[in-house]
């Protein structure tokens, strides 16, 4: 199941854990596209975990295609910003419809604590 607003699409159940820091952070590496341009990528994001909340951050953004218009990063950041703060407010990492296992034991330790 992705996630999808203001033309974003974030491919969450493709996320792949890449780092934790064992106190709730931890960053995720997931599929990215914007469907009115058709420009695709990985964007890296930052999340923080606990039970009295959620916050997540976009760090790098690498597009796939190198022929990606002018201003295609900006852009799909400025698209992304909506989308993460609305991740962070409804505590959707960690949704077990969504996200892989991995990150489900993660957010799960941590927001209990």
């Amino acid at each position: 199941m992705s996630l999808e607003k203001n033309g974003l699409v974030i491919d969450c159940e493709h996320c792949v854990c890449r780092s934790e820091d064992g106190h709730g952070a931890f960053s995720i590496d997931v599929p990215v596209s914007d469907r009115e341009s058709g420009v695709t990528g990985l964007a890296r994001i930052r999340c923080e975990v606990s039970s009295e909340r959620h916050s997540v951050e976009l760090g790098d953004l690498a597009l796939d295609k190198q022929d990606a218009p002018p201003g295609a990063v900006r852009t799909m950041r400025e698209r992304a910003a909506p989308v993460l703060a609305y991740v962070a407010q409804k505590r959707v990492c960690g949704n077990r419809h969504i996200c892989p296992p991995d990150v489900i034991r993660i957010v799960e330790r941590h927001s209990r604590s």
